[in-house]
């Protein structure tokens, strides 16, 4: 008999089932997201078990689809799994724009202390000046993920950044027990009408904390590399097409990619001041799809920008496989 397990459960931890729905997406042909593979089936009952497993793991990569609730909540109730509905049912309306002619929200920018981690080199000589790298984390992520997976690389002598993206997801956080931030507000309510300026001052926001670490620290004159892992892969390329002055070279890995960060229009940036790019994307990626790191190979191409695509054969994360990559573009351009 199939085990199944609370959606509580589910989005607080990974299942044993749910890592195996996972590993068939991953070594599945179809390189479509999790949550297309279920819409496209959802209509057929007689697989409303698998279809429920996609969605599970679609809602627990991005938590705030108010869509993928609603479908998970009538799937529960194909099943027979009435709980689950309810609090399915919960979480859609908890993303719903409540709206009405004597309700408005209006949006304006807001000044605050945000924070970022260091990462010194372990021998740190007096009047030595180190390069740098900006490490930016994804959707739900913290700069600690992140600053995990670059010790991890063993590269040693240089000073490493990790900025706090601007926007807790106070919500998941709280269902989750543990922090979880995003660079574009996601679970906030924000309408997609001011995403651009939401991306923009986001990118601000990162390129804000690198002048900040510049002044502060023994950093070096050269400049630093970017390296961006799925929402932050795709702000490293913001940020880059936006502040090309203050940037050597990006490392983009897992990027998602959204037309409101208008990197298509300034990429001509990164062929003016010499950034070349690394773009890294796994072939089974089911929160991202490889296509969307073939399009933005595709952009680079077009703009004729010094890159390289690496699809490696991997989900989302990245495996050792192109952290050696990653570790050799990162040594190549700071020794």
């Amino acid at each position: 008999m199939t085990k199944t397990i609370s959606l509580v459960c589910f989005l607080l931890t990974f299942s044993t089932l749910s890592a195996q729905n996972v590993q068939e997406i991953y070594h599945s042909e179809n390189r479509s997201t999790s949550r297309t593979r279920a819409f496209q089936q959802q209509a057929d009952s007689t697989k409303d078990s698998s279809t429920v497993l996609l969605l599970e793991d679609w809602v627990r990569a991005v938590p705030n689809d108010r869509g993928a609730y609603l479908s998970l909540a009538k799937l529960y109730r194909r099943l027979g799994r009435t709980t689950d509905a309810l609090y399915a049912d919960s979480l859609a309306n908890r993303f719903k724009v409540w709206t009405s002619p004597q309700h408005l929200t209006r949006f304006i920018p807001q000044t605050r202390l945000g924070s970022y981690s260091v990462l010194m080199p372990s021998k740190v000589e007096a009047a030595k000046t180190y390069p740098c790298v900006v490490v930016l984390h994804g959707n739900g992520n913290t700069p600690r993920l992140m600053q995990d997976w670059f010790s991890s690389l063993g590269i040693d002598s240089i000073i490493a950044i990790f900025p706090e993206a601007p926007y807790p997801k106070m919500q998941e956080a709280l269902a989750a027990n543990r922090e979880m931030y995003s660079a574009s507000g996601n679970g906030l309510g924000h309408p997609d009408s001011v995403l651009t300026d939401v991306i923009s001052m986001s990118a601000a926001w990162y390129h804000d904390v690198l002048q900040h670490a510049i002044a502060t620290l023994p950093i070096s004159k050269e400049l630093p590399l970017l390296i961006g892992f799925s929402q932050g892969g795709f702000y490293s390329l913001v940020v880059a097409t936006t502040y090309s002055a203050s940037v050597k070279s990006v490392i983009s890995i897992s990027a998602s990619l959204y037309a409101e960060g208008q990197i298509r229009e300034r990429l001509k940036r990164l062929r003016e001041y010499n950034i070349d790019v690394l773009l890294a994307h796994g072939t089974k990626d089911a929160v991202v799809p490889l296509q969307t790191a073939e399009l933005i190979d595709g952009m680079l191409t077009e703009a004729k920008i010094n890159h390289v695509f690496v699809p490696f054969n991997g989900g989302h994360w990245p495996t050792a496989e192109i952290n050696a990559r990653i570790h050799q573009w990162i040594i190549e351009r700071l020794r």
